[in-house]
C-alpha cells in the first residue's frame, strides 16, 4: 500500500504545483500542464487506487444496489446479456473457490471493483479476503457498506496478527451528506447514518478506513467533515463521468450534479479543499481542469 500511496502523493504534488503556477501577481494565467502531469493522469486514469482487481458476483446478474450512475449496468447486458431490471444476485463460485498461491510478488487488490458486498454473501467475501492475504497481497475492500456486511468481515479480521490487518483498508462509498440525493441516486443502498457507522466501526476495530465520494453529488466538503473523526486514511473526490440521461433521476437533478463540473467551480472546490490532507483527487478532476487549457 505504501508504494501505491507514495505514487498517489506524487501524482496530485504535480497537480497542485501545476494550479499554483497558473497564479501570478496579475492574477490567474493560462498555463498548459506539463507533458508529465499529463501522461501520468492518462496512465492512472480509473487506475489510481489499486494494482488489481477481483469481484464474486456473476457476470450474468447485477448488483442490487442498481446505482442511478453504474457504468456496470449496461456493460453487462452488452457483453453478458445480463437483464437490466433482474437484481436477483448471484456468485461466481470459481472465483469464490479460486486458491490464492503465496505471491512473490504481492499486488494491491482492490475488491470488489464493479459490485457492493451484500450480507448474503459476506461469509464468502471475507474468505476472499482471507486468501489473498494469506497470499501476501494487500486488499482494498471498496464497497457501499451495510452493517451487517461489515461485521462479518471485522470478525475474520479480529484474530489476525497485526502485520496481517495493516494490509487491509475499507474505503466506503459515501457520496453526498444529504439524504434526499442519496435517495435520489441510489435508492436501494445503505442510508448514510449505516454507512458512517459502518465507518466507525471499522476505525474502532483497528482497520484503515478511507472514504470514496465518488461521484460527488452535492458538495464533497461536508461529506469530508463528517468523516473526518472516522477516516484514518483518505478521502476520495471523482467526478459522474459519462454523457446523457441517467434512467431514474429527474432531469433537473441530473443537470443540478453536472452543473457541478464547470472548469471555474471544479477549481474553486479544489482551492478550497485541498487544505485538507486527507483529500485526494481522481484523475476525473484533475482531467477537467487540464483539458480546460490544454
Amino acid at each position: 500500500m505504501e508504494a501505491q500511496a507514495r505514487e498517489q502523493d506524487a501524482l496530485q504534488a504535480a497537480f497542485y504545483a501545476w494550479l499554483d503556477s497558473r497564479r501570478g501577481p496579475e492574477g490567474a494565467r493560462v498555463v498548459p500542464p506539463p507533458a508529465g502531469l499529463v501522461a501520468v493522469v492518462r496512465r492512472m486514469h480509473n487506475h489510481q487506487w489499486s494494482w488489481g482487481s477481483y469481484n464474486i458476483l456473476a457476470s450474468t446478474t447485477n448488483c442490487a444496489n442498481d446505482c442511478a450512475y453504474c457504468y456496470m449496468k449496461p456493460m453487462k447486458r452488452r457483453f453478458f446479456g445480463a437483464d437490466l431490471e433482474d437484481f436477483t444476485m448471484a456468485l461466481d463460485g470459481r472465483r469464490v473457490a479460486k486458491a490464492w498461491r503465496h505471491a512473490e510478488h504481492p499486488k494491491l487488490i482492490m475488491f470488489p471493483s464493479s459490485h457492493d458486498i451484500f450480507p448474503q454473501y459476506a461469509a464468502e467475501a471475507a474468505a476472499v479476503v482471507a486468501k489473498m492475504t494469506a497470499a501476501g497481497h494487500s486488499v482494498l475492500i471498496a464497497t457501499k457498506p451495510r452493517r451487517a456486511a461489515v461485521d462479518r468481515l471485522l470478525a475474520e479480521f479480529a484474530p489476525w496478527p497485526a502485520e496481517r490487518r495493516a494490509r487491509v483498508e475499507f474505503r466506503m462509498t459515501i457520496t453526498s451528506a444529504d439524504p434526499a440525493v442519496l435517495a435520489a441516486w441510489e435508492p436501494r443502498a445503505s442510508p448514510l447514518g449505516e454507512r458512517l457507522d459502518c465507518l466507525r466501526a471499522a476505525r474502532e476495530a483497528g482497520i484503515q478506513t478511507s472514504v470514496s465520494i465518488e461521484p460527488y453529488l452535492s458538495d464533497p466538503g461536508a461529506v469530508a467533515a463528517l468523516v473526518d473523526a472516522d477516516a484514518t486514511g483518505t478521502v476520495w473526490v471523482g467526478e459522474l463521468t459519462g454523457g446523457g440521461t441517467v434512467a431514474g433521476v429527474a432531469p433537473e437533478e441530473v443537470a443540478r450534479v453536472r452543473g457541478q463540473y464547470t472548469p471555474a467551480a471544479t477549481e474553486a472546490l479544489v482551492d478550497r479543499l485541498r487544505g485538507n490532507p486527507k483529500i485526494r483527487w481522481k484523475t476525473s478532476v484533475m482531467r477537467r481542469l487540464i483539458r480546460a487549457v490544454a
